[in-house]
């Protein structure tokens, strides 16, 4: 049987405040290796100053848009889309890579988030000629064949919410069927998470989530991924 990967990923980083450190600190003290996908235009200094004080070896930091802003008349909602140009794209995406490169150096991994998980071709175009080798968002839309990136879907989302985008509470049994019924059939699990999305009562049900998927990797069934691995193994 072929090794089984999963790679967790935390999007709408971009402040420390309570909720980001809850989740930070635990995945840490737990070991978990986590993506975290950060806002650049959002960043406040005090990010980059936490993360370095941090173990590096355990997270990366990504790219995760370039303003979080919807630019769709009508849903689906999309940052990066077909209403915009390659140009407008790659002008946002390249300020983006930048701000990520100054605010976190060596801590930055060059991997690509869309907001949303929408996206055109001229988004991978952009993200290709602007060196962002890793792309992740859901199912993929277009072939990936050709663009030279690597495309890691995100598939299985730890919040849930309702027809008017309010966050659904969590069920650990309803998570946990979820990552073994898709484990069955794909060899990369994508699990990815909005850590201000959640309440107090939604904590704890996060946390033994993480423990249950952390225990996949002790019996030796997962092994989690980091996209900055992933880019020397290719390099």
């Amino acid at each position: 049987m072929k090794t089984r990967y999963i790679f967790l990923r935390d999007d709408d980083v971009y402040r420390p405040d309570k909720k980001f450190r809850r989740v930070f600190e635990f995945c840490l003290k737990q070991k978990l290796p986590v993506n975290y996908a950060a806002i650049p235009a959002r960043l406040k200094p005090e990010l980059a100053d936490y993360f370095k004080k941090q173990d590096g070896g355990l997270f990366n930091v990504i790219q995760h848009g370039w303003k979080h802003a919807d630019h769709s008349a009508s849903p689906p909602r999309y940052e990066f889309g077909p209403g915009r140009s390659l140009n407008l794209q790659k002008q946002d995406i390249s300020a983006g890579r930048s701000r990520m490169s100054v605010f976190f150096r060596k801590t930055f991994t060059p991997a690509f988030v869309p907001p949303y998980h929408y996206y055109d071709q001229n988004t991978l175009a952009a993200c290709a000629e602007l060196g962002l080798g890793i792309f992740s968002a859901g199912t993929p839309r277009f072939p990936m064949e050709k663009t030279g990136l690597v495309y890691l879907p995100a598939e299985i989302s730890v919040n849930k919410y309702d027809d008017a985008f309010n966050p659904m509470p969590l069920s650990f049994e309803n998570l946990r069927d979820e990552t073994a019924a898709y484990l069955q059939s794909h060899r990369c699990a994508g699990i990815f998470f909005h850590h201000d999305a959640f309440c107090e009562a939604d904590f704890p049900v996060f946390r033994k989530y993480l423990l249950f998927v952390k225990s996949l990797a002790e019996k030796g069934k997962t092994k989690f991924l980091l996209f900055s691995e992933l880019i020397k193994s290719n390099g």
